[in-house]
């Protein structure tokens, strides 16, 4: 691993240990909410933080388990199997405070990853209107994590809050449903009605994404078509902090501004084709942008435990012609 590489992934990982023992209450991932759907006939995997030391009990249908937070204030247990069940209940985690989600079903929780193909929701697809005004699914539910690319591994994804888009909980009813993947929203209606069961979509599809932003450094490090992306993102990180980072790269932001607006006007006068303005994307950190393994650890890594029996991905089409 290079030096600039190793150095966010030191910086990276200190302020990840300063969010985590500044946890003063009883917090739980943020996969966990209200309306969500828990993973039927198999052990349930819960997990969140908590003061170092502190017991916490979790509460769920007629169990009650207890677990006790790390010296880094992390604590995780496991539900036994629940049945699929209709019933809307109540799910508690009493710790140092008391965290409680209200209308939790147990049915099937399916992944849904990817690219465009798997991003483009309901809203955007074929007969959209009626689809959505007739749409009154109240068991099935979906979430959709916020995009998040970073180079190393995530405890969490953030909430903006309750009633955000993204990192809530969902009914498909309408018009909540507008923004569930439509692959996903099909594939869910016809396993509810097979099944007769309550279903969950977990949604973290990309569009224009590439196999290798999902997939881990070490499997990455293996690969011989896939190094040279990684010293490609490499060498950007590189250059940014060589370049002065943020401030550096404000400043290049506004040379290269003002000399796209004299390059603009005289091009207009010459009766010219005026040339395109500064992309302000590429003075961003690329810390943060698409990278080898950047949604694996921004999307997946925070997501990992949580139970569900299969994965719907759609991905490989960007491949046919992106980077290696």
């Amino acid at each position: 691993m290079n030096k600039s590489r190793s150095l966010t992934l030191i910086t990276c990982t200190v302020i990840l240990f300063v969010n985590i023992q500044a946890h003063a209450e009883t917090r739980l991932a943020n996969i966990f909410g209200d309306n969500m759907v828990l993973q039927c006939d198999k052990p349930i995997a819960v997990w969140g933080w908590d003061k170092p030391g502190e017991e916490v009990t979790i509460q769920f249908a007629d169990q009650s388990i207890e677990t006790t937070a790390s010296a880094m204030g992390r604590w995780s247990a496991t539900l036994k199997a629940e049945s699929a069940s209709f019933d809307e209940r109540e799910f508690t985690v009493n710790g140092s405070t008391e965290v409680a989600f209200s209308g939790v079903l147990v049915g099937e929780v399916w992944h849904c990853g990817g690219q465009s193909n798997m991003e483009w929701t309901l809203r955007g697809s074929r007969d959209a209107d009626v689809e959505i005004d007739s749409a009154d699914f109240p068991e099935i539910r979906y979430i959709r994590l916020p995009k998040i690319a970073r180079p190393t591994r995530q405890d969490d994804f953030p909430v903006q809050d309750k009633d955000h888009s993204e990192g809530n909980w969902k009914l498909c009813t309408s018009p909540a449903v507008e923004n569930c993947t439509a692959v996903g929203y099909y594939f869910a209606k016809r396993l509810r009605r097979r099944l007769n069961v309550p279903v969950g979509l977990i949604d973290t599809a990309w569009g224009g994404t590439v196999a290798q932003h999902w997939c881990s450094e070490d499997t990455l490090r293996d690969i011989p078509d896939a190094r040279p992306y990684v010293k490609q993102c490499d060498s950007a990180m590189r250059a940014w902090k060589d370049g002065g980072g943020e401030s550096g790269a404000q400043k290049r932001y506004q040379v290269d501004l003002k000399k796209w607006e004299a390059d603009r006007v005289a091009a207009k006068a010459a009766g010219d084709r005026e040339p395109r303005r500064p992309n302000a994307d590429a003075y961003k950190n690329p810390v943060f942008k698409r990278q080898p393994a950047g949604m694996f650890n921004g999307m997946l890594a925070p997501i990992a435990h949580y139970t569900v029996p299969g994965v719907l991905f759609y991905q490989g089409e960007n491949n046919s012609f992106s980077v290696s």
